[in-house]
């Protein structure tokens, strides 16, 4: 699992496969612990306009929507293109 660290960055990363057309959408959501949204990294956007490599790594600062610094815990993040749905755990310690 990523671990972010104070004042570090977590970079999630990811593959798309060279078939998926650039016309279909992409969200990356952060949840806490209690699954709650607490920051959306990209919301329903079109591939094509994301300017995204076939390999991606996305960064989060650990903060929340509202720009504060999120406590020490586990978190979740979720990428949907399309039909295709995968969540994975990080930590974030302090």
């Amino acid at each position: 699992s990523p671990v972010v660290e104070s004042y570090k960055d977590v970079k999630i990363s990811f593959t798309l496969s060279d078939n998926l057309s650039h016309s279909f959408y992409v969200s990356v959501l952060i949840y806490n612990s209690s699954n709650r949204i607490v920051r959306s990294l990209i919301t329903n956007q079109k591939l094509a306009t994301l300017n995204l490599q076939l390999s991606t790594n996305i960064i989060w600062d650990g903060k929340d929507d509202m720009g504060e610094l999120l406590p020490s815990g586990v978190y979740l993040y979720r990428m949907q293109a399309r039909d295709k749905v995968f969540t994975r755990k990080m930590i974030l310690a302090r």
